[in-house]
Parts: C-alpha cells; structure tokens; sequence
C-alpha cells in the first residue's frame, strides 16, 4: 500500500499571503489536537511479524509486491552506483591530505633554513636590469606628461 504524506508547510508559508499557506488550510485534517500519540497508534494496524509472499496473493497484491520489489532494486542501483562513483574520489581526497600532511612540513623546514634566507631574498639580475628599466620609462613618461601640460595650457 502507497500512502501520500501531507506535511505542515514551514513556519514562513503560514502567513496569510501565501499560496502554500491557502492550500495548507483548505486540507483536511484528520486528527484533533486534543488526541493523543497512544490514540493514533490504535487506529494503525499492526506491522506483521512475517510476511509469507505465495500463490495465494490476489492479482493487485502481486502486481503492488512486484512494483515495490522494483523500486528497492533501482534504488539499491543507485546507491551502488553513487558508492562505486565515491570510492575513487574518496581515495584521491585521502592521498591528497595525506601528501599535504607530510610534505607541507618538510617544505616549510627547507624553506626556512637560515642559509637560504639571501639567496631567496637577493634579486636576480633579469630582474634588476627590468626594474632599472622601468624605473627609466617611469621618469620619461613624466617629463612627457609635464611637456604636454605646458603645451595644453598655451593652447
């Protein structure tokens, strides 16, 4: 047997505005307040303690066994599938951290040794004959800039 669960919208469709609030009032409820959890538990029947699946099966019990058994195999599918795409991403993500664990340490230790510090901090000479040339294009471009100034003022 298929039920369809109707539960309480939250808490922010209750306001009188809302659609969801209007469909949620014109719904039927079947319990009062007033009644207990041990009253609901009455009405329900009991679970059996065995179910026996046999020849004696009407033709719409069959057909209900059949479609349940159904859905339980496609989502058992989906969650083997889901597991099996997870593993690989599982394993690279602990390798990674495992790396990160022991390899960040060892490259801190090597980048901080005191012997290094010049050698790391000098600056080579590219990039010192770049700098100086910069540095040159820099002071031209604003004698140009003063030049051009001069010559907008005059005009």
């Amino acid at each position: 047997f298929f039920f369809l669960m109707i539960r309480r919208p939250p808490r922010s469709t209750l306001s009188s505005s809302s659609a969801a609030s209007d469909v949620y009032k014109r719904q039927a409820h079947p319990q009062a307040p007033n009644q207990t959890s041990q009253s609901r538990s009455t009405r329900m029947s009991d679970v059996p303690k065995n179910i026996q699946l046999g020849a004696n099966m009407s033709e719409r019990e069959s057909l209900q066994n059949s479609q349940i058994r159904d859905m339980v195999e496609a989502y058992f599918s989906i969650c083997q599938r889901n597991v099996c795409d997870q593993i690989p991403k599982i394993i690279s993500l602990l390798m990674i951290n495992q790396l990160v664990t022991d390899l960040y340490p060892k490259l801190i230790q090597e980048l901080y040794k005191e012997e290094l510090y010049a050698s790391l901090l000098s600056e080579s000479a590219d990039v010192a004959t770049k700098r100086k040339a910069t540095t040159n294009m820099m002071k031209c471009l604003k004698i140009a800039q003063g030049a051009l100034s001069k010559v907008r003022d005059i005009v």
